[in-house]
C-alpha cells in the first residue's frame, strides 16, 4: 500500500492549484446534480464548487435532506445550497477587505431550474417546492447571486 501512495505522489508532484492575482477577485460557482440518484433512498446527491482567481476555495459533494419529486426541484434544492455557500463566500472576503465582483455568477446545466430562480410566479408544477428553497429567488433579485446555463459537460468537468 505504502509503496502505491509513494508512486502516486511521485507521479504527482507538478500537479498544482494555481490562482491568478488580482485587484478585484470574481467569485463563480459551479453546481450539479442527479435525480433520485440513491437506489435505495430515491435521494438526490448534489454538488457545488467556486473558484476565486481561476481556483477552487470552496468545494461540497452531498446526499440531499429530502427526496425531490423532479428534476427541477433537485436543481433548485442544489440551488440553495450553493446560493448560501456564495453569501457565506462574500461575507468572508468582505470580513477579510478583499472585493469581490458581485453578484457571484453560478453555473448549472438546467434552464427550467434558472428560470424559476428569477421567476416571480409559483406556477402549478413548482408549488410543491418547499419554501426555504426560494429564498434563491430573493438572492437573485437582490443582485447578489445571477444563474446562467452551461452545459452539463462544463459543470462535470468541474465538479
Amino acid at each position: 500500500m505504502l509503496k502505491h501512495v509513494l508512486g502516486y505522489i511521485k507521479g504527482t508532484l507538478d500537479y498544482a492549484i494555481r490562482y491568478c492575482a488580482g485587484a478585484i477577485l470574481d467569485l463563480v460557482g459551479y453546481v450539479d446534480s442527479n435525480f433520485a440518484g440513491c437506489k435505495n433512498t430515491r435521494r438526490s446527491t448534489e454538488g457545488n464548487i467556486f473558484m476565486v482567481a481561476g481556483g477552487p476555495v470552496s468545494w461540497e459533494t452531498k446526499r440531499q435532506d429530502m427526496v425531490a419529486l423532479s428534476t427541477v426541484e433537485t436543481k433548485f434544492m442544489t440551488f440553495s445550497q450553493a446560493t448560501t455557500q456564495a453569501l457565506w463566500l462574500l461575507k468572508y472576503f468582505e470580513e477579510i477587505g478583499l472585493p469581490v465582483i458581485q453578484p457571484v455568477t453560478i453555473h448549472a446545466d438546467n434552464n427550467r431550474a434558472i428560470a424559476l430562480s428569477t421567476n416571480d410566479k409559483n406556477h402549478r408544477c413548482t408549488k410543491h417546492i418547499n419554501v426555504h428553497h426560494h429564498f434563491v429567488k430573493e438572492r437573485a433579485e437582490a443582485n447578489e447571486v445571477n444563474f446562467k446555463y452551461i452545459l452539463s459537460q462544463m459543470v462535470t468537468y468541474y465538479l
